[in-house]
């Protein structure tokens, strides 16, 4: 119940400034495919924040996901998200949009002076969305939602990994779709998942 609501209100124009109103249309598939990374494909804050312009292929649907331990894995996007990730990245007006197979970030941080996405003259690349940031717009969306205080990235990925135990996935499927090293920190989800069903 609290995924759908928190879906479904990422679309919403639901209690926003008219600030916020003004810069919706560039931000709402933004936040919700990365949203959506976290609860239908079990990345981490970091993997999310981390994906880089070549670590995505469009034609064949495929992610490449770096975890922190420096493994990779490649994850296969259903179409619906793939569409939705597409549609942010036309979002993004062509002079600051990232490039194709570059090492620019795929999540682009907004600059809500300019009402534009963030480009940095320096380095003359797009500004990557900062964890802090992802954190402190989940929180709005949260909050709008109705939801539970204290809801964050982590139980997105907590939600993903639950339902794959549900699902019936082997300890070791998990661990893979998940890009742990060890499956110890898995036990853990297996135990709640098991009282849970008491």
């Amino acid at each position: 119940d609290e995924e759908k609501k928190l879906l479904s209100n990422v679309q919403s124009t639901v209690d926003l400034t008219e600030k916020q109103l003004k810069a919706r249309p560039f931000l709402m598939d933004r936040n919700e495919i990365m949203i959506r990374f976290m609860l239908f494909y079990g990345l981490t804050l970091k993997e999310l924040i981390d994906l880089q312009m070549k670590d995505i292929n469009f034609a064949l649907n495929e992610l490449v996901v770096h975890s922190k331990e420096g493994t990779k894995r490649t994850i296969v996007l259903s179409k619906e998200d793939r569409i939705l990730l597409y549609q942010y990245f036309i979002t993004i007006p062509e002079p600051v949009r990232p490039h194709y197979h570059s090492s620019h970030p795929l999540f682009v941080a907004f600059d809500f002076n300019r009402m534009t996405f963030h480009w940095v003259y320096d380095t003359d690349s797009p500004k990557a969305l900062s964890e802090i940031a992802f954190q402190k717009m989940l929180r709005l969306e949260v909050k709008r939602a109705g939801l539970r205080k204290g809801l964050c990235s982590q139980h997105l990925r907590n939600t993903f990994i639950l339902r794959k135990i549900k699902e019936g996935l082997l300890l070791e499927e998990i661990q893979h779709l998940v890009g742990l090293k060890t499956a110890v920190s898995l036990k853990r989800y297996y135990q709640f998942a098991k009282e849970e069903a008491n």
